[in-house]
């Protein structure tokens, strides 16, 4: 707001960089995009918006800590019962492997290594 007040005040953008203490391209960059959208405020976020929310993610989550062996089929079934949304297979995969887990699973001891 102060930038473009003093750029309102007939300032250069090198004065008023030396004012605020920014580089000159900055004041620049702020005066137009000002001039642009004429607010300060960020745009909207553009692109597809996301398919689950975070309270979902973290119940995907919650799930694969009870329950490791759980398959991304049976995820995406609880998901939509729990909360009537339609997601692939991937989805599920994705927010597993985000959240820092591994796809796989330990792989179960044979009879012969147990009485070893």
């Amino acid at each position: 707001k102060l930038v473009v007040q003093l750029r309102e005040d007939s300032n250069s953008f090198r004065i008023i960089a030396q004012i605020i203490k920014k580089s000159h391209s900055t004041v620049q960059y702020i005066i137009s995009r000002y001039n642009e959208i004429v607010s300060f405020e960020d745009r909207k976020r553009t692109g597809r918006p996301l398919k689950l929310k975070t309270y979902q993610k973290k119940a995907i989550l919650r799930t694969v800590v009870m329950e490791p062996k759980a398959s991304a089929h049976k995820l995406v079934s609880m998901i939509d019962t729990d909360f009537n949304v339609k997601v692939v297979p991937q989805i599920i995969r994705n927010v597993i492997r985000n959240a820092g887990y591994k796809g796989c699973v330990a792989k179960k001891k044979t009879i012969y290594q147990l009485n070893k």
